[in-house]
């Protein structure tokens, strides 16, 4: 199974798994890492390879707030040099943790992080009013 790393600024990460947990249970190969106001880059680095290792997967799949921040930045530079398989995604969002989390078993890697952009994308909605029009003319009487 691919193992799943949220990770960004402030309490982010175990924020949102929070709420995911709420409402998704508890999977397996999931964890939270955040990267606070007491953190530095060298120590975010250490809770993100202590985070792999915690895994113990070959595959996993790093999602984080913000392209180009430090959690993001930081887990692209560990996924680069690794020996795993790691992909990093920004723009993370309630609806894709959940939906990826829940329906990665029998994928790989590939196939999750295709899963989770199109999660994350279907996942933003926008509210619309929608108003009924009252028919003036008609002759059916329906």
């Amino acid at each position: 199974m691919v193992g799943i790393i949220v990770t960004g600024h402030g309490n982010f990460a175990t924020g949102v798994l929070s709420a995911a947990k709420l409402i998704a249970g508890t999977p397996e190969k999931l964890i939270g890492i955040d990267f606070t106001e007491n953190d530095t880059v060298e120590t975010l680095e250490e809770k993100i390879k202590k985070g792999i290792e915690e895994l113990d997967t070959e595959e996993i799949l790093v999602l984080a707030d913000l392209a180009g921040g430090s959690p993001f930045k930081v887990s692209a530079t560990i996924g680069v040099s690794s020996d795993k398989n790691i992909k990093v995604l920004s723009g993370t969002n309630l609806g894709m943790i959940i939906e990826t989390a829940l329906l990665r078993d029998g994928k790989n890697l590939e196939e999750v992080v295709a899963f989770a952009k199109e999660s994350g994308i279907t996942s933003i909605q926008e509210f619309e009013m929608k108003v009924k029009k009252e028919i003036e003319d008609c002759e059916d009487g329906i």
